[in-house]
């Protein structure tokens, strides 16, 4: 899992393979800009159901996107 999803994170929120800790990349980009850069990615990548969009969002608000990764 680490192996695809490190490098695709690493893509959306830096543009590069590698680079800064990915924490400290969100933290200097700030939540808003790192929020629209994965989205960004996820539209680039294909999309997401709309489904699956009502679990992000409703994730999002209650911080916690634990139901995402089932």
């Amino acid at each position: 899992f680490k192996k695809v999803m490190i490098p695709l994170l690493y893509g959306a929120f830096t543009g590069k393979r590698q680079g800064p800790p990915l924490y400290d990349s969100v933290d200097i980009l700030g939540k808003d800009r790192s929020r629209a850069r994965l989205l960004n990615a996820i539209e680039f990548l294909g999309g997401i159901s709309n489904k699956k969009m009502d679990i992000l969002t409703k994730s999002w608000t209650k911080k916690d996107c634990k139901e995402l990764m089932i």
